[in-house]
């Protein structure tokens, strides 16, 4: 599966954000490899639900 550019950046962003809240929310356990991995994995989920509900909202109500 091939991402756009957008998609890719929107997920690095919402990642780092997740990453970065948790880390001020407990700085003495910071995120490990395992769970980043699965915070990314989320991040992708949701950008990509998102793509697809904007996509099908453009359908059903096609600019005149």
């Amino acid at each position: 599966m091939k991402l756009a550019g957008g998609t890719f950046l929107a997920t690095v962003i919402l990642a780092l954000v997740v990453w970065v809240l948790v880390y001020i929310a407990t700085p003495d356990t910071p995120l490990n490899i395992a769970e980043t991995t699965v915070v990314v994995g989320v991040c992708v989920v949701i950008v990509l639900c998102c793509r697809w509900i904007g996509a099908r909202l453009r359908k059903d109500h096609p600019s005149q």
